[in-house]
């Protein structure tokens, strides 16, 4: 028994060794010849591939030898969800791969927006051309501009005052149609369709909301859903959405609580979700609870199963994997860990030419230190959004128990961290 994974980064191993632990077979795809040097070793069979057209790829895996006993096709990219779909509906072995209803209605935000129309978790929003028909007198907390097939944070800006729009919107424009080919719109709207224009000619223009913003992990097993966990995450400053850190649990309210639980079943309920991971992203305050994004994804820059893991003990990566393959898993065990977990995202800042690789010795030596990553390495060449290089690294955290002491703690590890991992410049630009 086989399973493909497309492009999914080499040092993942979580995810190698779920699949080896069901006793899979793995055959991996990439277009670049760096990386199928690196997980040679790792998978059972490597094919290199020109591009990511959906049939050029379809016809490689008729051609191998095995392709009668490959049960899915698996990537973490959000970009590739038309393109994963496509493929594992045209494999001989059904399997539990998400509709494409549902990708359509939650990569397509103003599609998304008018579904969950009769629901009340949408802030005020309409759409627009041109940055002179928006008139942010409508908007008493400035807006939100957001590319309406959306791809993670690429292309969203916040906007407070009038004299930053024009530029901002100009911006967001200008990396639509890159969206557009990275997403595969032909594929998720059909090669014809009036919807792919429109998606590279207009913004969807959302009322900013003031609040606690949160993301929310949510598993799903033949309609069943489970909330895993609400995280809490830093301020992001405008006009970008870099995200710094997450902290799961959120420190909130019970009120706070049921409700962002609440509106997340609601949502998924209404979208029919019924397998899978969704990685949803709110903001809450004492009058409204307002969804901000849906990704069919591991969220925190993939990175999320983490903190799931080290807060709870659940094997978010091992449930993705068996619940694509229609094997089931229980979801109603009673989680025995219950620490509070902390991820911190490595920034660009104002980007450069890397001079030396991030290192901080003083807060590795911290108790609650698991793990770090670094990504990137000297002379290596960062940017910001919205043409953002990649994540440069990643510090993981554990903090025991979940009481006010651990949560203070929690908040000290964040502050040290914000000032020991930093990326040194040779030059900026």
């Amino acid at each position: 028994m086989w399973l493909v994974l497309l492009e999914t980064n080499p040092n993942f191993e979580d995810l190698f060794r779920s699949i080896k632990n069901l006793n899979f077979k793995i055959l991996y795809l990439t277009t670049s010849l760096e990386i199928f040097k690196l997980v040679e070793k790792q998978a059972d069979e490597v094919l290199l591939i020109s591009s990511y057209d959906h049939f050029e790829i379809l016809s490689r895996l008729k051609l191998f030898k095995y392709f009668n006993s490959i049960y899915g096709v698996y990537g973490l990219k959000d970009c590739f969800l038309p393109l994963l779909y496509f493929l594992n509906i045209n494999l001989m072995n059904k399997n539990n791969f998400y509709s494409l209803d549902l990708i359509l209605n939650t990569k397509d935000k103003l599609k998304m927006r008018k579904r969950l129309s009769q629901l009340p978790y949408n802030p005020h929003y309409s759409i627009a051309t041109k940055s002179d028909l928006i008139d942010l007198n409508e908007y008493i907390n400035g807006i939100v501009l957001k590319p309406i097939l959306g791809y993670g944070s690429i292309g969203v800006e916040k906007v407070d005052a009038a004299k930053d729009l024009n530029e901002a919107f100009n911006r967001s424009l200008s990396v639509l149609k890159k969206i557009n080919h990275s997403v595969n719109s032909k594929l998720l709207y059909g090669k014809n369709s009036e919807d792919i224009i429109f998606s590279e000619k207009a913004l969807l223009i959302e009322e900013r909301i003031l609040g606690i913003e949160v993301s929310v992990e949510v598993i799903a097993q033949n309609g069943h859903l489970k909330i895993l966990g609400i995280c809490g995450k830093s301020e992001m400053q405008a006009p970008f959405f870099e995200e710094v850190s997450y902290q799961m649990p959120a420190l909130l309210s019970e009120t706070y609580k049921k409700r962002i639980q609440t509106a997340a079943k609601d949502i998924l309920n209404e979208l029919n979700f019924k397998n899978g991971i969704a990685h949803m992203e709110f903001i809450i305050n004492d009058s409204q609870t307002t969804l901000l994004d849906i990704g069919l994804r591991i969220g925190g820059s993939g990175l999320s199963h983490n903190l799931v893991y080290l807060s709870s003990g659940f094997n978010l990566v091992d449930f993705s994997i068996r619940n694509l393959l229609g094997l089931e898993i229980a979801m109603d065990i009673e989680l025995t860990v219950n620490d509070i977990s902390l991820l911190f995202l490595f920034q660009i800042e104002k980007g450069g030419i890397v001079a030396n690789p991030i290192t901080n010795q003083s807060i590795e030596d911290e108790p609650e230190f698991v793990t770090s990553h670094i990504f990137i390495k000297k002379g290596d060449k960062l940017t910001g959004y919205p043409d953002h290089s990649g994540l440069p690294g990643y510090a993981l955290f554990k903090v025991n128990n979940r009481d006010d002491i651990s949560y203070k703690r929690a908040e000290q590890l964040l502050l040290k961290s914000k000032s020991c991992y930093k990326v040194q410049y040779e030059e900026s630009f």
